[in-house]
């Protein structure tokens, strides 16, 4: 879809109007639309302009879908045409079809409005494309049929010296050469035939003079006055009694009419953009067939391509069987679509369009390789279901509604949040003035999001309709057609009771843990495997003589003796070779002495009893330790 495509669109509701514009605007499809309300509006439409597309609500106040499609018809006008509709039921649905549109999309299925005009553009090119073809096949047929009286003309060339001894008149009309220069040069046609049959014709005169009789030749010439003709040549030979070939009678008729439609035709056949061919229909073999048909069953040239039969190229006699029963039956096929293998046996899609001519006994068409565009409508088919089943499966509660605050879909989780039975009952619903929702702060939230365009993120205490009180987070965004407007907004609705019931333990427990850790006499400290120092009790300014801020910014290497420090490095370096092995100790802790440096210059011995921090998958992300003084110890040992 990639040139501008301009759509006529019937719709009285403003609001599916816009949304229809910015639905094709986020698929960056580049159109141009009109939209009316009515009926005046919409023939006058029709009338002064052209479109591409249709698009048309089934029911207005004063005006109908169904009138809409039957004007469309009556105009002449061959576009596709699409019902978009909310009140569009299965049977009504089915006349519509029958009534001659394209398709429908419920409003409710905005989703399928984008592949669904893709598709019917699409469908609409190829018929076009096809019945161009077929109006040049069937041209070209009839000046086959229709072919005018050729002017024929009379010689006799006597053997072996090429002479014409007899020459009529109608040779001098057809060569604009008299009948004296024709009878005075023996073998004079080789000075009229054209350089690129020079050759040819020689080869075969060759023939002649060995006594084998070519029926017919074809050939081009250069007429007196410069003009090339196409000639058949038809000849029989005279012979004498001793069975030797003497002289050959020659009929000469200008078939350049023929030719040109031929070369015309040939020139079609060969180099079309699609596979046409013909084959047999009881036996499967290949009568014909150009390039492009070779090539899409992976063949590089029809030759080869001939050496199968359609059979080969069926998945199974079954399939061929149903393709065999739908042509017979009407005697054609257009847009049949069908799976077919390659040479190599990997399937192909294909969209056949053919005749059965059943007097002779043959298939004649054209296919078209549409593989890629399976393949894209496949892709497309598992993403819709991939977003819905995504957009169904997110645990938190998702809807969209319009800018009055009606919800237009809305997700399971949302269903139970708000407590509805079904996704239908709950497209009633009006966010601004659902009770629930009212009584909670939500609804004032939306209106704010819906009138001033900011996005919304708020925590509600909100009631539900069993009575279970919750925390909700909520969070609006509005969504704007391609100028700017508002036209309604996506909501989503997140229970986080369990996360802030969770949040709040963890807070209780941490105000608990540096309660402890800041009363105690011990040094907690904790580091990361860098050896920076991520946390240090305060108890640390009656050990060393600085306070908890002082030493965090500090390196080790600092507040460390050098003995120390290098000790301290060793055990780390032997305690992670550990953590590699499989059976290590997930609780296990190492005690050891260390020297520090204190403020006032002076060093202090401590004990330390260290071990790994670890993460939910109990990996060591870090190191915990507690120190205390044993300073009088190490005096009494001294």
């Amino acid at each position: 879809m990639n040139k501008k495509i301009k759509i006529l669109h019937l719709e009285d509701n403003k609001t599916d109007a816009e949304l229809v514009k910015e639905i094709l605007s986020l698929e960056d499809i580049d159109f141009s639309i009109i939209n009316v309300d009515n009926k005046e509006d919409f023939l006058k439409a029709l009338k002064n302009k052209t479109f591409d597309l249709i698009l048309a609500d089934y029911s207005l106040p004063s005006f109908d879908g169904l009138s809409a499609l039957k004007l469309v018809q009556e105009q002449e006008v061959f576009v596709p045409f699409i019902f978009v509709s909310g009140v569009l039921g299965e049977e009504l649905a089915i006349e519509a079809m029958k009534s001659g549109a394209t398709d429908y999309v419920l409003k409710s299925r905005f989703e399928r409005l984008v592949p669904t005009i893709r598709r019917s553009l699409r469908e609409v090119e190829d018929l076009v494309q096809r019945k161009r073809l077929e109006k040049n096949i069937s041209e070209l047929e009839e000046v086959y049929t229709k072919i005018a009286e050729r002017v024929r003309g009379f010689l006799k060339m006597e053997l072996p010296s090429g002479k014409f001894s007899i020459v009529d008149k109608f040779i001098e009309e057809l060569s604009g050469y008299s009948v004296k220069d024709w009878q005075e040069t023996p073998n004079f046609i080789l000075k009229i035939v054209h350089p690129d049959f020079q050759e040819y014709f020689n080869e075969n005169f060759q023939k002649m003079l060995e006594g084998v009789i070519p029926k017919v030749l074809e050939y081009r010439i250069i007429r007196k006055e410069g003009d090339e003709r196409w000639w058949l040549q038809f000849n029989i030979g005279a012979y004498d009694i001793n069975q030797k070939l003497v002289s050959v009678s020659i009929v000469i008729i200008d078939n350049t009419d023929s030719m040109e439609s031929h070369l015309k035709y040939q020139n079609l056949f060969e180099n079309a953009i699609v596979g046409m061919f013909r084959t047999s229909f009881e036996t499967g073999r290949i009568i014909d067939a150009n390039e492009t048909m070779a090539n899409i069953f992976g063949c590089s040239s029809v030759e080869e391509f001939k050496q199968f039969t359609t059979i080969e190229f069926f998945p199974n006699e079954e399939q061929r069987k149903e393709f065999l029963e739908a042509i017979q039956k009407d005697g054609f096929v257009i847009g049949y679509h069908m799976p077919l293998k390659r040479k190599d046996g990997s399937e192909i899609w294909v969209s056949h369009s053919g005749r059965f001519f059943h007097k002779e006994g043959f298939i004649e068409g054209i296919m078209i390789d549409i593989s890629e565009q399976k393949k894209a409508e496949e892709a497309l088919r598992e993403s819709e279901e991939k977003y819905r089943t995504l957009f169904n499966e997110m645990p938190i509660g998702i809807l969209t509604c319009d800018k009055n605050g009606v919800i237009q879909s809305v997700n399971k989780a949302a269903l139970q949040i708000l407590g509805s039975p079904s996704e239908e009952a709950t497209k009633g619903i009006n966010l601004l003035t659902f009770p629930l929702l009212v009584d909670a702060g939500i609804s004032s939230d939306l209106k704010i999001c819906l009138e001033k365009g900011d996005p919304i993120k708020s925590e509600k205490e909100y009631k539900t309709k069993w009575g279970k009180e919750i925390i909700i987070q909520y969070k609006g965004i509005p969504i704007k057609d391609k100028d700017g407007n508002i036209i309604g907004a996506l909501s989503t609705f997140e229970d986080v009771s369990e996360r802030k019931l969770a949040e709040k333990l963890l807070i209780d427990s941490e105000r608990r843990y540096r309660l402890l850790a800041e009363n105690v006499t011990d040094v907690i400290f904790t580091l990361d495997l860098d050896w920076k120092i991520t946390y240090v009790s305060p108890s640390i300014e009656f050990l060393i003589g600085f306070k908890d801020e002082e030493v965090l910014p500090k390196t080790l290497d600092e507040i460390l003796e050098p003995s120390s420090l290098e000790l301290a490095l060793k055990i780390l370096a032997e305690e992670l070779i550990i953590e590699d092995s499989d059976d290590k100790d997930l609780l296990r802790s190492i005690i050891t002495e260390l020297e520090f440096r204190c403020k006032d210059g002076s060093n202090v011995w401590t004990e330390a009893k260290v071990t790994f921090l670890r993460d939910k998958d109990e990996k060591a992300i870090g190191i915990l330790g507690v120190i205390r003084d044993i300073s009088q110890r190490k005096e009494m040992k001294g």
